[in-house]
């Protein structure tokens, strides 16, 4: 056998049936850990001014599920009718109600050039900033659509985290190398660099949650528009895809108006 080949499968045979033991995951791979702990609205709003989010310009829209957005800033009106709008309306119902109430805010930045988005569930919601700045409105709402797996990943049952685990042990043994998207991507390639990463606990966590949440954000995309297929080493191969997106179908089915796969004409 191949030594990388030798190599997936000790890491899907060893490594995964650790994690399958612990049980659930511990949160999204995004996160800062100041920003994972809860906050009351005095102290976000005081974040908020740390991080340039408070301007003189606030708009506020409620969107489906009851979700809460808020511009701070200028912004275009097709980022919210065409796109934010109708990717949230894709979520199916049964996710919306795992991630509960959800507080999303949109800002020019968020204090940093390499700060994309930020999230953090607290007691009674779950916040999301995302900067806008040098991006196109479809990027505005994937990156939204990321920073809602990337909780979900957190709010799986022990049952769900160990069928995910499993899902990826399985594209392992068959050697399948492409992902779901870049950082998912470059997430498994710090996992297999060698024997010695792929013996970290913490480089597979952070592999299996960036896998989820692209995963769960490809999932809803597929349900708000036709997408294409990218084919390719870095990406992930078509029989997989299809399997993920079965899954998470399975335990989140499309809402009313919205299917996974719309018959061909």
């Amino acid at each position: 056998m191949p030594p990388e080949k030798t190599l997936l499968c000790s890491i899907s045979t060893i490594r995964l049936q650790y994690l399958l033991c612990k049980g659930e995951s511990d949160g999204g791979w995004l996160v800062d850990s100041a920003l994972s702990r809860p906050r009351d609205r005095v102290s976000q709003e005081a974040a908020d001014r740390a991080d340039g989010l408070v301007t003189d310009t606030i708009r506020k829209f409620r969107l489906a599920h009851g979700l809460e957005l808020t511009i701070l800033g200028e912004a275009s009106v097709s980022l919210v009718r065409e796109f934010i709008r109708p990717a949230v309306a894709a979520v199916p119902p049964g996710m919306a109600r795992v991630l509960g109430h959800c507080l999303i805010r949109l800002a020019v930045s968020l204090g940093g050039p390499d700060s994309a988005s930020r999230w953090a569930a607290g007691e009674h919601d779950l916040r999301i900033s995302i900067a806008t700045l040098g991006r196109t409105n479809h990027d505005i709402a994937m990156e939204l659509l990321i920073c809602l797996g990337q909780a979900l990943w957190k709010k799986l049952s022990s049952e769900q985290s160990r069928a995910y685990w499993l899902l990826l042990d399985s594209e392992l043994v068959r050697g399948v190398k492409g992902e779901i998207d870049e950082e998912a991507f470059t997430q498994k390639q710090a996992v297999f660099r060698s024997r010695i990463t792929a013996a970290s606990d913490r480089r597979l966590e952070r592999y299996g949650r960036a896998s989820f949440a692209g995963t769960a954000a490809e999932y809803v995309h597929s349900l708000w528009h036709d997408v294409e297929v990218v084919s390719g080493p870095e990406h992930l191969p078509a029989p997989q895809l299809r399997r993920r997106l079965k899954l998470l179908s399975g335990w989140f089915p499309p809402g009313r108006g919205h299917k996974l796969y719309p018959p061909s004409n």
